[in-house]
């Protein structure tokens, strides 16, 4: 297992095994992997959407599918959602969040870090 991002090795192993329950298998597999990364399990929060308004939702979703394309159109892509999610709830926090995490994203490689920054800045103030 490797860090995408840094291309840090996270973790490796080899299983021999005769060939019978792929499904136990797994299990151990991942058995091993959680007590090597000492991953603690807990259960996921309810994705907090916005109360009341299924169009900034919609937007916010598509911001986020176009955010994991990474790359400068997909992260203009969904600062564009999220920005009409935030036009329809100014009050939607998650949607200001992904905003100022996408617009730090484009500081980083695409536009200039000094116009890009503050107004991420403002975004991450808005979703406090």
């Amino acid at each position: 297992m490797i860090n995408a991002s840094t291309g840090f090795h996270l973790w490796s192993d080899t299983f021999q095994r005769e060939m019978g329950d792929v499904f136990e298998l797994e299990d151990e597999i991942t058995r091993a992997i959680v007590d090597a990364l000492k991953v603690k399990w807990a259960p996921a929060g309810p994705l907090r959407l916005s109360k009341g308004n299924s169009k900034a939702n919609d937007f916010y979703l598509q911001g986020l599918y176009s955010a994991n394309k990474s790359g400068e159109e997909g992260l203009g892509t969904a600062a564009a959602f999220f920005e009409k999610a935030t036009e329809r709830d100014p009050e939607f926090s998650r949607a200001w969040s992904s905003l100022a995490r996408v617009r730090s994203h484009l500081a980083d490689a695409y536009v200039r870090p000094l116009d890009a920054y503050p107004i991420a800045q403002a975004d991450a103030e808005k979703a406090l």
